[in-house]
């Protein structure tokens, strides 16, 4: 089953490291199934979230729902993996 991995940065990266499970649990609420973790690499912390079948809108919704939690721009990216 292919799914959509989501990448959010945002360039205060302990905002993100500190709502991590607010963040997590209202995604996974609003996306049942979904996985949503932390990758930190090079000094930069990104939330990924996997979500098994997803369409543009859902995209738009994830990174709305991270930009209206943290209350600060994030930049979103989007890739299928199998």
């Amino acid at each position: 089953m292919s799914r959509l991995r989501v990448f959010i940065r945002c360039r205060d990266s302990s905002a993100l490291i500190s709502s991590i499970s607010k963040i997590v649990k209202e995604i996974e609420r609003v996306f049942p199934g979904s996985r949503a973790f932390l990758r930190s690499s090079y000094g930069r912390t990104t939330l990924v979230v996997e979500v098994p079948s997803m369409d543009e809108r859902s995209v738009v919704a994830i990174c709305s729902l991270v930009r209206d939690l943290l209350k600060i721009p994030v930049r979103c990216r989007k890739r299928r993996v199998s």
